[in-house]
């Protein structure tokens, strides 16, 4: 399974304005919530949640946040870009311009999970794909890269 997968147009915002963790963790969750039956608020849970075992942001203005949530019925993927960047208690202490949103059924098994992860870490190690998501100009356009760079 492949991150593009779970993704469309519409779970993309290139505009992000927060400009802390709960706040853009807020604007994710937006992107996702309209097609879940999950609350916003259990879905921010779930995020915030994560984020206190460890830091989702792995460095090079990237930040991967993700959780398994109770009664989620499939997956569900966003993307999220900051052209200031937000302080994400990233480990490398950089901020973070990009970010990847795994949403997984909490009683799933580990296999696709994981599988999505290490797709999303490709797309995220990719420095072309980087650089052109940084440089889109609509959320269309940003998808399409993602798109191009899965086939």
């Amino acid at each position: 399974m492949k991150f593009v997968n779970i993704l469309t147009p519409k779970k993309v915002n290139i505009y992000l304005k927060s400009k802390n963790i709960d706040d853009v963790l807020k604007e994710l969750v937006e992107l996702i919530s309209t097609d879940s039956k999950i609350s916003k608020e259990e879905i921010l849970k779930a995020l915030k949640e994560r984020e206190k075992i460890h830091s989702t942001g792995i460095g090079d203005g990237i930040a991967i946040p993700h959780a398994r949530v109770k009664g989620l019925d499939k997956f569900y993927g966003a993307l999220g870009i900051s052209k200031e960047g937000v302080d994400f208690n990233s480990i490398d202490k950089k901020p973070v311009n990009i970010f990847f949103v795994l949403l997984s059924p909490e009683n799933n098994n580990n296999g696709k999970h994981i599988e999505l992860l290490a797709d999303i870490a490709k797309l995220a190690q990719n420095k072309e794909v980087i650089s052109k998501l940084l440089k889109s100009d609509s959320n269309s356009e940003a998808f399409e890269i993602i798109k191009k760079a899965s086939d």
